[in-house]
């Protein structure tokens, strides 16, 4: 074989190994790029988690349809997208990405409670409820899968049901508060007042000296106005009152809780403070009105014109 014919079958081998080469590399490129996109897509997701979190909705949002043109499979991604249209009013948009990433993840029981949680939100607790089922099926061990199964069967009014559900809630996490609040806000609802003090004091005892929840005290002020004990309840809605600054509707409910216990110095002092943060309150103005009628028939000798204001519910 002359030198010329042994160059050009050099040159076709060479040129057959390169084209092998590039045709593998092309190859594992395309192996490697969904890869990629698996890698960066949880990355993005972490990210828009923490603009989420700091309440930057914006950023949030562009960060999760990046991860979602990296990765359209990703389910987690796509259900903290819905959150975030949530957050941003777009709600049927919220619910159609959640019920997508639902189908793509039917096994992940987080993004059933988000989904439930939407559709209670929506005032459609029936199809809320056949998530978290899912979700404590899938997650039975899960104290935020039977809190928020708790929360739907009380919003459906199975009192009894969601009683137990909230203390499944409870035995998994005793530290969970709105467990404990919903679980007496439940015995109150069933008649069970005693009961219900029990949780809200447990609850209360949970809370920062000085942070109880506004909404909490006011349920125990009314617990305790429900079963008679007027000084309890005048002492709660105090405390609450002064959560918000003396808010004057509050201090009215002391000024009743005072006057069914005939303290009325002290029903006096509440509603004088009432006025003196809101001059035209007219619950105020009302009860005001109705003691001064009082104080001129029982001087004049008549009975009192306020009873029915103050009497229990």
């Amino acid at each position: 074989m002359c030198s010329r014919e042994r160059l050009l079958q050099r040159t076709a081998c060479w040129t057959a190994l390169a084209a092998f080469w590039l045709s593998g590399c092309s190859l594992v490129q395309r192996h490697m790029r969904p890869l990629r996109e698996l890698e960066v897509s949880p990355q993005l997701t972490r990210e828009a988690n923490f603009a989420l979190e700091r309440g930057d909705l914006q950023e949030a949002d562009r960060l999760l349809v990046q991860a979602l043109r990296q990765s359209s499979t990703d389910a987690e991604a796509r259900a903290l997208y819905g959150e975030v249209l949530w957050r941003l009013g777009r709600r049927e948009a919220a619910l159609q990405q959640l019920k997508t990433a639902v189908r793509q993840a039917p096994d992940q029981a987080p993004i059933h409670l988000r989904l439930a949680d939407k559709y209670l939100a929506s005032g459609d607790a029936e199809l809320a409820q056949r998530h978290t089922e899912t979700a404590v099926r899938l997650s039975p061990g899960s104290s935020s899968a039977w809190l928020m199964h708790g929360r739907v069967l009380q919003a459906r009014g199975q009192t009894a049901a969601a009683i137990s559900a909230l203390q499944r809630c409870l035995d998994f996490n005793p530290e969970e508060t709105e467990a404990l609040a919903r679980l007496a806000e439940c015995y109150q609802a069933s008649g069970q007042p005693d009961r219900a003090l029990a949780e809200w004091q447990v609850a209360l005892e949970k809370c920062r000296p000085g942070q109880e929840p506004v909404a909490w005290l006011t349920a125990v002020a009314q617990v305790y106005q429900s079963i008679g004990r007027d000084d309890d309840a005048a002492e709660y809605y105090a405390q609450a009152a002064e959560r918000q600054n003396g808010n004057p509707d509050l201090l009215v409910q002391v000024a009743l809780a005072r006057l069914r216990t005939g303290d009325r110095v002290a029903a006096l002092t509440a509603l004088r403070q009432a006025l003196a943060n809101d001059p035209q309150n007219p619950a105020a103005n009302r009860l005001l009105q109705q003691l001064e009628e009082d104080r001129v028939m029982l001087t004049s000798g008549e009975g009192p014109a306020c009873s029915t204001m103050i009497s229990h519910p």
